[in-house]
């Protein structure tokens, strides 16, 4: 009997300990999963709300991350001479970090897509800014697409952008569609990939 009580309270110890920090890791994890949900919103908030309309084109537009937050991003920019900018790309990466370079791209992006501004000037500029500024490893693949459904002519580029590859003169991966017809049967461009 000597070492009955004794041994009870150490179990009783020992479980009060486990449920105390299990409660502890528990709300941990809630206070975690909420920031994500937070950070999610504002990820969002960082996407066009509306899909501009243009006659003789259809877009459907929708992101679905790997996690709560990831470094996918599109963006449609329409101009007063009825052409329409498209941009979308991949930030390198999951999670919060390519949440938060694909929130700078993003915003960086609206800076250089200008009426007038073509796609290779757009991620040239683009691509100088996130060289010079950028201090992660991360870099992101864009593609960028001016529709003209007036002349039926398209310019795009694609680029990825890195902090750690310098810049050369012909780009990264640049392509010219800029004599490109776009044909009544239309035009698709299926940007999808999977969740890893």
């Amino acid at each position: 009997m000597d070492l009955f009580y004794p041994s009870i309270i150490l179990v009783l110890l020992y479980m009060s300990l486990t449920l105390y920090k299990y409660i502890s890791e528990w709300k941990k994890r809630l206070l975690l999963e909420n920031e994500l949900k937070i950070a999610k919103k504002i990820q969002e908030s960082f996407l066009p709300k509306s899909i501009p309309r243009m006659d003789g084109l259809e877009i459907e537009a929708t992101m679905f991350t790997a996690r709560e937050v990831g470094g996918d991003l599109y963006d449609f920019r329409a101009f007063d001479d009825g052409t329409l900018g498209v941009m979308i790309g991949d930030v390198s990466g999951k999670g919060v970090p390519a949440s938060l370079f694909m929130a700078m791209v993003t915003s960086e992006f609206k800076f250089f897509a200008m009426p007038g501004a073509p796609p290779e000037a757009v991620l040239t500029g683009l691509n100088s800014k996130l060289v010079k500024e950028s201090s992660s490893n991360l870099f992101v693949t864009v593609f960028y697409l001016i529709f003209d459904m007036k002349s039926g002519r398209s310019g795009s580029q694609r680029r990825a952008p890195a902090r750690n590859t310098p810049q050369r003169g012909g780009g990264y991966g640049a392509f010219d569609l800029s004599k490109a017809r776009l044909w009544h049967s239309g035009l698709r461009i299926l940007w999808r990939r999977a969740a890893v």
